[in-house]
């Protein structure tokens, strides 16, 4: 497999995996925090540069093989596993199945392939098998236990950290290597000091607010105007619990976007007017995205000119500062815009054949 070909099939394979994960909030972002913690384990500890390498690659991946099992439970026909090309395997236990799954799937990528024995061996426990476990595998399971005790679940509350690390601590010598319980401790404690200690658990709402916001447009684009709404208005609290402007603009983009499309341009104009005493001044993306969702609204109330004037002016501005999601979605939207004056206007091809031009740039 060539560099290209390799570097794409890895991130078709992570794509889907977070796609797994957004079924649920309280997975959401679980593999990347993992993988996080794991590389700041494996430096803090000294591992070499090969070993970490393994084990931030095992950990990106670790819940592929249980996520798609799940899915074979969910899917009696097999879909989406056949359609992966994968063999049945509701004969297999739980574990055989995970490692049949991970063969099929990592082996043909050389950093995943000698990944797969570091996510087998994560849930061996120390004692008795202390002689067998990797360096790479120890950490895994110390890590996972970590972001899953720290994780809220729908029928808890998530742990304090030192309620999660004392639980890891009672494990010590058991289940754990007691040397890297003590080192993720020591992590753990760095990363309080950095960043106080509300940092886990802005981590995690930050996941359960990209859990919202992708349960909105899926919706959206599902045609399922009411269930976009609540969605999107349960990111857009979550925005507003963490403070965070430019998380706040995607949730009011999606609301406005459900209105707009509904042609429900006074509930659109009521929704940017409360947005807009937290949209920064200047040209930051945030302001840009304000900006588009503006202009689309004033093209869409009989005011070509203008409204046309200011989305090709956040194009510009989006170029400017070299946002190619930004300058996309900008595109689009114009293109989409314009097409109110007819398919053959030349002014709606000429913004068809830009987003062609950019699309074969990238």
């Amino acid at each position: 497999m060539t560099a290209t070909l390799n570097e794409r099939y890895r991130q078709l394979v992570l794509t889907v995996l977070v796609q797994l994960e957004q079924r649920n909030p309280y997975n959401v972002d679980h593999c990347r925090l993992v993988a996080s913690y794991s590389d700041q384990l494996a430096r803090h500890l000294k591992l070499t540069e090969e070993q970490r390498k393994r084990v931030v690659a095992a950990a990106e991946v670790h819940t592929l093989g249980v996520h798609l099992q799940m899915e074979e439970k969910r899917n009696p026909q097999g879909v989406p596993i056949t359609a992966l090309g994968l063999r049945s395997g509701r004969e297999n236990s739980v574990e055989a199945r995970e490692a049949e799954i991970l063969e099929q799937i990592l082996a043909p990528l050389e950093e995943y392939r000698d990944a797969i024995p570091v996510i087998l061996a994560r849930h061996e426990w120390f004692r008795g098998q202390a002689d067998k476990l990797t360096p790479e595998a120890r950490i895994m399971a110390v890590v996972d236990a970590f972001v899953d005790l720290a994780t809220p679940k729908s029928h808890r509350d998530p742990l304090t950290l030192p309620e999660v690390m004392s639980r890891l601590k009672e494990q010590a010598g058991i289940q754990f290597d007691p040397r890297y319980v003590e080192g993720l401790d020591q992590v753990i404690t760095s990363e309080q000091e950095q960043w106080g200690a509300g940092a886990r658990a802005r981590q995690f709402e930050t996941a359960r607010y990209r859990h919202w916001l992708s349960l909105g447009n899926f919706h959206r684009q599902a045609g399922e105007t009411d269930w976009a709404l609540r969605s999107y208005r349960k990111a857009l609290d979550l925005a507003d619990l963490l403070g965070d402007p430019w998380l706040r603009i995607q949730a009011v983009f999606g609301i406005f976007m459900v209105h707009h499309r509904a042609g429900d341009y006074e509930r659109a104009l009521d929704l940017l007017q409360h947005a807009r005493p937290q949209v920064p001044e200047g040209r930051g993306k945030v302001r840009h995205w304000f900006m588009l969702m503006w202009g689309m609204l004033i093209w869409s109330s009989d005011k070509d000119a203008n409204g046309e004037a200011i989305l090709e002016e956040v194009v510009n501005g989006f170029e400017e500062s070299g946002d190619l999601p930004g300058i996309a979605a900008a595109r689009i939207l114009l293109a989409r815009m314009s097409l109110t004056k007819g398919r053959d206007d030349a002014g709606h091809l000429k913004r068809l054949q830009a987003i062609a031009d950019l699309l074969a740039a990238h």
